[in-house]
């Protein structure tokens, strides 16, 4: 009886211990905040963000990159501030300050 369970505990479980340690962890893109200003040109409340960014994508080679968003007043953004992001979920034409601003 013992040996059964264990038996079937190895069938059921054995699978899943061989998925977890073949899938790969996702490369990470790193972005960098090289200059943030928070502008008052905003509604109440809110702060207008130009933000200057460096995204160093899975290649390897960087690139900069300025956007504009309003932001709450309590979210910053300042200058070193490093963040990463999947690479396989990053896409320059959707990236977001407010996904960044903490």
């Amino acid at each position: 009886m013992k040996y059964a369970a264990i038996l079937v505990l190895t069938v059921l479980l054995g699978p899943l211990a061989t998925t977890r340690a073949g899938a790969a962890p996702a490369p990470v893109c790193v972005v960098s905040v090289l200059h943030a200003d928070e502008l008052p040109f905003a509604l109440y409340g809110s702060w207008l963000v130009k933000a200057t960014l460096e995204i160093t994508p899975q290649s390897g080679v960087p690139y900069q990159t300025t956007l504009f968003e309003t932001l709450p007043w309590h979210k910053t953004l300042r200058r070193g501030d490093r963040f990463g992001i999947r690479c396989d979920r990053f896409e320059p034409a959707t990236l977001r300050l407010s996904d960044l601003a903490r």
